[in-house]
């Protein structure tokens, strides 16, 4: 739209200086959005200091119920002098990888010399082959952040293996795992041939790595995982299992990127230690998934229930909720792993025990192996719960309201809730037993759902012990305010 430079009529000036008040208003509006923006710049060099030709990518670091994911908020490549920028960048918590690419044109003899070893295909910030060792970077609105890369020849290795039943249409992909769950593709090249199952991954620098198979076997997707730490020599270990997951009514290429990978949760294990030296032999296998049924026993008066909740306790996987029709109740293609069953927040009743195959667990814990077919488990449901309230000591910053943790130290079943404005909160009921309680300004501050990271902040949580009768005197927490 044009807007005119003269007014001459009454009613034209009235709309000229209506356009340009809102002209201006859009213009102030679209300052202060620009205003709130962090950035991330940058250089990748090689180790003379001279540029190197890279692809950058920048990834949040978001948490939502406890659970980390890696967000791509940016991707570019390197100017001529390895520069580059993500000018537009929410406030958060960053990993920053680098890809290096072939370099072309004349090169300095140090730099020659820099590039003869084996460049790995994947770094990340500071300057390391490990996602375990990556180092984030923080930044808050208005903020401008700084990372600077060093690309140099490292150690690599080739990792071997077979994929049992050599799939023909099996898709193989390699990804950098860390301590607490979260993963990113390395660039790396798997070589699969699908008449004798055998896969090659070369240039495989030292790092925890996550390998995945995925193929399609009848109607039914299948997917295997196998995590890899490299640090010393290699153990024998079974087959990884794996497990027939969705039916898949649509070709993968009208799918997200990561829908499959995020179906279902499922995860088996095998870790591998390796030293500088090859690694072979690796076997991934498939297995059948577990179904989970059962049906609920007599409630306590007063409780009823549509739903019960599965999770896992190490938080590999996404919570679950299996619908209570008729008392019955089913949880479809569970990977193997250890659970907790659970009833939904706020009910005035818990799961005290549960029976696996006739065998009584003590707790709402218990574990189904690959390939168990059909788990039959029967319930103790006992009431009412226990209400545990307390209040969160004031804290610095801007959080109006904080997270609370409580994780059963029985069980490791954990139970969230949010402070009010007052720092008051309060859990509708719990088990009877005992607590460790963690406050954290904000809310999705911390991935509480992974063991790993939940451990590290022990000196800093508040052990509670709910009896019966309830709690003894008030509750006051100490919120955590410091990173590990």
């Amino acid at each position: 739209m044009v807007l005119p430079s003269r007014c001459s009529v009454s009613t034209m000036k009235k709309i000229c200086i209506l356009l340009m008040g809102l002209t201006s208003a859009l213009g102030a509006a679209a300052q202060d959005v620009r205003q709130v923006h962090a950035s991330i710049s940058g250089r990748v060099l090689d180790v003379s200091g001279s540029p190197y030709p890279a692809q950058v990518r920048v990834f949040l670091l978001a948490i939502h119920e406890g659970f980390a994911s890696l967000d791509a908020r940016c991707g570019t490549n390197t100017h001529q002098d390895g520069g580059f920028e993500c000018p537009t960048l929410p406030e958060g918590r960053f990993l920053i990888q680098v890809l290096p690419q072939h370099r072309s044109g004349k090169q300095t003899q140090k730099a020659q010399d820099a590039a003869a070893g084996a460049l790995p295909e994947s770094i990340f910030y500071p300057g390391v082959t490990d996602l375990e060792q990556a180092t984030p970077i923080s930044l808050r609105s208005n903020e401008a952040g700084w990372a600077e890369v060093r690309i140099a020849d490292s150690p690599s290795f080739e990792v071997t293996g077979t994929l049992t039943g050599h799939p023909p249409n099996a898709f193989l992909r390699l990804q950098a795992e860390s301590g607490d769950g979260l993963t990113l593709d390395t660039n790396s090249n798997v070589q699969y041939d699908s008449v004798t199952g055998r896969f090659v991954i070369s240039n495989v620098p030292a790092g925890h790595y996550q390998l995945t198979a995925n193929w399609f076997g009848g109607q039914q997707e299948r997917h295997v995982e196998s995590p890899l730490g490299r640090n010393a020599s290699p153990l024998s270990a079974p087959p990884i299992a794996a497990a027939p997951n969705i039916d898949v009514n649509a070709r993968l290429s009208l799918l997200p990127p990561d829908w499959l990978a995020n179906q279902e949760g499922r995860r088996a294990t095998l870790r591998f230690v390796v030293a500088a030296a090859p690694v072979d032999h690796l076997i991934l296998s498939a297995a059948p998934n577990v179904e989970i049924s059962g049906q609920l026993p007599t409630l306590p008066s007063g409780v009823t229930l549509s739903q019960l909740l599965l999770s896992s306790t190490d938080g590999s996987t996404l919570d679950r909720n299996a619908s209570v029709k008729g008392g019955v109740f089913n949880f479809h293609s569970v990977p193997a792993g250890e659970y907790i069953l659970s009833l939904p927040p706020g009910k005035q009743a818990y799961v005290d025990s549960v029976s696996v195959g006739g065998r009584s667990v003590d707790g709402a814990k218990f574990s189904v192996a690959p390939g168990q077919g059909t788990v039959n488990l029967e319930l103790e449901i006992k009431g009412p719960s226990i209400p545990m309230r307390g209040s969160v000591e004031e804290w610095e910053g801007s959080a109006v309201s904080a997270e609370v943790i409580a994780q059963s130290e029985d069980s490791g079943e954990i139970y969230k809730v949010i402070t009010d404005k007052q720092r008051n909160f309060s859990f509708a009921g719990v088990k009877p037993g005992g607590y460790r309680l963690f406050a954290w300004p904000g809310v999705d501050t911390i991935a509480y759902r992974s063991p790993l990271v939940l451990r590290k902040y022990n000196n800093d949580s508040t052990e509670v012990r709910v009896d019966e009768d309830g709690i003894s005197s008030a509750i006051e927490l100490s919120p955590i305010e410091k990173e590990h």
